[in-house]
Protein backbone atom coordinates (compact mmCIF):
# COMPACT_ATOMS: atom_id res chain seq x y z
CA UNK A 1 0.00 0.00 0.00
CA UNK A 2 1.23 3.54 -1.40
CA UNK A 3 1.00 6.00 2.04
CA UNK A 4 -0.28 9.40 0.26
CA UNK A 5 2.18 11.20 2.97
CA UNK A 6 5.39 8.97 2.98
CA UNK A 7 7.11 11.62 6.05
CA UNK A 8 3.77 11.51 7.94
CA UNK A 9 3.99 7.81 8.14
CA UNK A 10 7.69 7.56 8.80
CA UNK A 11 7.26 9.62 11.71
CA UNK A 12 4.64 7.20 13.16
CA UNK A 13 6.90 4.46 12.53
CA UNK A 14 9.97 6.42 14.10
CA UNK A 15 7.61 7.53 16.89
CA UNK A 16 7.02 3.73 18.14
CA UNK A 17 10.53 3.02 17.70
CA UNK A 18 11.51 5.61 20.10
CA UNK A 19 9.08 4.40 22.69
CA UNK A 20 9.74 0.49 22.40
CA UNK A 21 13.45 1.47 22.46
CA UNK A 22 13.10 2.54 25.83
CA UNK A 23 10.51 1.17 27.37
CA UNK A 24 10.99 1.77 31.09
CA UNK A 25 9.96 5.84 30.22
CA UNK A 26 6.61 5.01 29.08
CA UNK A 27 3.30 3.32 30.85
CA UNK A 28 0.12 2.76 29.12
CA UNK A 29 -3.09 3.87 30.81
CA UNK A 30 -6.64 3.50 29.41
CA UNK A 31 -9.96 4.08 31.42
CA UNK A 32 -13.71 3.24 30.97
CA UNK A 33 -16.35 5.78 32.27
CA UNK A 34 -20.03 6.50 32.64
CA UNK A 35 -20.50 8.04 28.83
CA UNK A 36 -18.51 10.56 27.05
CA UNK A 37 -19.98 13.54 28.28
CA UNK A 38 -18.80 16.68 30.43
CA UNK A 39 -20.07 15.16 33.31
CA UNK A 40 -19.21 11.80 33.14
CA UNK A 41 -16.32 10.09 35.15
CA UNK A 42 -13.80 7.15 34.80
CA UNK A 43 -15.55 3.93 36.42
CA UNK A 44 -12.27 1.59 35.25
CA UNK A 45 -8.66 2.26 34.96
CA UNK A 46 -5.65 0.44 33.62
CA UNK A 47 -1.89 1.17 33.19
CA UNK A 48 0.36 -1.49 32.19
CA UNK A 49 3.73 -1.30 31.21
CA UNK A 50 5.73 -1.89 27.49
CA UNK A 51 6.05 -6.04 28.86
CA UNK A 52 2.42 -5.95 29.11
CA UNK A 53 2.59 -6.37 33.06
CA UNK A 54 -0.19 -4.92 34.44
CA UNK A 55 0.63 -2.00 36.93
CA UNK A 56 -2.84 -1.36 38.09
CA UNK A 57 -5.94 -2.67 36.97
CA UNK A 58 -9.40 -1.26 38.96
CA UNK A 59 -13.11 -0.12 39.30
CA UNK A 60 -13.79 3.13 40.22
CA UNK A 61 -16.91 4.07 42.15
CA UNK A 62 -18.13 7.67 41.57
CA UNK A 63 -17.71 9.75 44.65
CA UNK A 64 -21.68 11.17 43.83
CA UNK A 65 -24.33 8.40 42.51
CA UNK A 66 -24.35 9.31 38.16
CA UNK A 67 -25.96 7.48 35.91
CA UNK A 68 -24.01 4.43 33.60
CA UNK A 69 -25.39 5.75 29.77
CA UNK A 70 -27.11 2.47 28.08
CA UNK A 71 -24.00 3.07 25.41
CA UNK A 72 -21.11 2.61 27.97
CA UNK A 73 -22.67 -0.04 29.92
CA UNK A 74 -23.45 -1.55 26.41
CA UNK A 75 -19.60 -1.05 25.36
CA UNK A 76 -17.97 -2.03 28.34
CA UNK A 77 -20.33 -4.22 30.13
CA UNK A 78 -19.78 -2.26 33.93
CA UNK A 79 -22.65 -1.93 35.79
CA UNK A 80 -23.39 0.11 39.42
CA UNK A 81 -22.90 -3.55 40.99
CA UNK A 82 -19.60 -4.40 39.89
CA UNK A 83 -18.54 -0.82 41.77
CA UNK A 84 -20.39 -1.04 45.20
CA UNK A 85 -16.95 -2.32 46.51
CA UNK A 86 -14.40 -0.36 44.61
CA UNK A 87 -12.15 2.40 45.56
CA UNK A 88 -13.28 6.04 45.01
CA UNK A 89 -10.65 8.32 42.37
CA UNK A 90 -9.53 10.24 45.23
CA UNK A 91 -8.39 6.69 47.46
CA UNK A 92 -6.21 5.84 44.56
CA UNK A 93 -4.81 9.03 43.19
CA UNK A 94 -1.53 8.87 44.71
CA UNK A 95 -1.29 4.87 44.13
CA UNK A 96 -2.18 6.31 39.78
CA UNK A 97 0.68 8.77 40.47
CA UNK A 98 3.42 6.37 41.74
CA UNK A 99 2.58 3.75 39.21
CA UNK A 100 3.15 6.91 36.75
CA UNK A 101 5.98 8.07 38.30
CA UNK A 102 8.33 10.30 35.79
CA UNK A 103 7.17 8.11 33.26
CA UNK A 104 4.96 9.35 29.85
CA UNK A 105 1.91 8.18 29.70
CA UNK A 106 0.47 6.72 25.87
CA UNK A 107 -3.31 6.27 25.57
CA UNK A 108 -5.18 5.13 22.53
CA UNK A 109 -6.88 9.23 22.11
CA UNK A 110 -5.25 10.90 25.36
CA UNK A 111 -7.63 13.36 25.07
CA UNK A 112 -10.34 11.41 25.99
CA UNK A 113 -8.52 9.79 28.74
CA UNK A 114 -6.62 12.84 30.20
CA UNK A 115 -10.18 15.04 30.24
CA UNK A 116 -12.32 11.91 31.55
CA UNK A 117 -9.55 11.84 34.52
CA UNK A 118 -9.48 15.67 34.94
CA UNK A 119 -13.52 14.70 35.31
CA UNK A 120 -12.78 12.45 37.20
CA UNK A 121 -10.66 13.94 39.81
CA UNK A 122 -12.92 17.30 40.10
CA UNK A 123 -15.92 15.53 40.94
CA UNK A 124 -13.49 13.67 43.41
CA UNK A 125 -11.92 16.90 45.20
CA UNK A 126 -8.54 15.13 44.17
CA UNK A 127 -5.42 16.40 41.90
CA UNK A 128 -5.19 15.16 38.16
CA UNK A 129 -2.17 13.43 37.09
CA UNK A 130 0.58 15.15 36.35
CA UNK A 131 2.61 13.66 33.33
CA UNK A 132 3.54 13.84 29.67
CA UNK A 133 0.89 12.44 26.95
CA UNK A 134 1.20 10.94 23.97
CA UNK A 135 -1.68 9.96 21.80
CA UNK A 136 -1.08 6.17 20.10
CA UNK A 137 -4.61 7.03 18.06
CA UNK A 138 -3.07 9.93 16.45
CA UNK A 139 -0.01 8.38 15.12
CA UNK A 140 -1.96 5.02 14.35
CA UNK A 141 -4.10 6.93 12.41
CA UNK A 142 -0.89 8.90 10.02
CA UNK A 143 0.57 5.64 10.59
CA UNK A 144 -2.64 4.14 8.30
CA UNK A 145 -2.71 7.26 6.50
CA UNK A 146 -6.46 7.45 5.52
CA UNK A 147 -6.91 10.86 4.66
CA UNK A 148 -10.38 12.65 5.61
CA UNK A 149 -10.81 15.46 3.06
CA UNK A 150 -13.73 17.38 4.75
CA UNK A 151 -11.58 16.89 8.04
CA UNK A 152 -8.53 18.03 6.60
CA UNK A 153 -6.55 15.43 8.65
CA UNK A 154 -6.11 11.51 8.83
CA UNK A 155 -9.09 9.37 9.81
CA UNK A 156 -9.00 8.34 13.49
CA UNK A 157 -8.66 4.50 13.20
CA UNK A 158 -10.82 2.03 15.65
CA UNK A 159 -8.36 0.35 18.07
CA UNK A 160 -7.58 -3.34 16.43
CA UNK A 161 -8.56 -5.75 19.14
CA UNK A 162 -9.61 -3.68 21.80
CA UNK A 163 -12.19 -5.35 23.84
CA UNK A 164 -13.35 -2.06 25.60
CA UNK A 165 -12.05 -3.29 29.12
CA UNK A 166 -9.30 -0.88 30.20
CA UNK A 167 -6.34 -3.67 30.57
CA UNK A 168 -7.74 -5.17 27.39
CA UNK A 169 -7.07 -1.73 25.81
CA UNK A 170 -3.35 -0.66 27.40
CA UNK A 171 -3.03 -4.74 25.50
CA UNK A 172 -4.22 -4.09 22.24
CA UNK A 173 -2.53 0.03 22.36
CA UNK A 174 0.50 -1.83 22.73
CA UNK A 175 0.26 -4.43 19.82
CA UNK A 176 -0.28 -1.38 17.55
CA UNK A 177 2.66 0.81 18.73
CA UNK A 178 4.65 -2.59 18.34
CA UNK A 179 2.92 -2.68 14.99
CA UNK A 180 4.16 0.48 14.10
CA UNK A 181 7.89 0.19 15.46
CA UNK A 182 8.50 -3.10 13.28
CA UNK A 183 7.11 -1.51 10.14
CA UNK A 184 9.94 -0.41 7.68
CA UNK A 185 10.71 3.09 6.90
CA UNK A 186 9.19 4.78 3.41
CA UNK A 187 11.78 5.56 0.88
Amino acid sequence: MMHPFPKDYNQSVKWARMIIQDPSKWIILDTEATGIGKDDVVVQLAIINLDAKSLLNTYIKPLRRVNLSREAVALHGITHEMLIDAPHYKDIYSRIQKEIGEKGIIAYNADYDRRLLKQTAYQDGAPTIKAVWHCAMLQYSRYRGQWNKKRQSYTYQKLPDGDHSAVGDCKATLAVIKEMAISPLAI
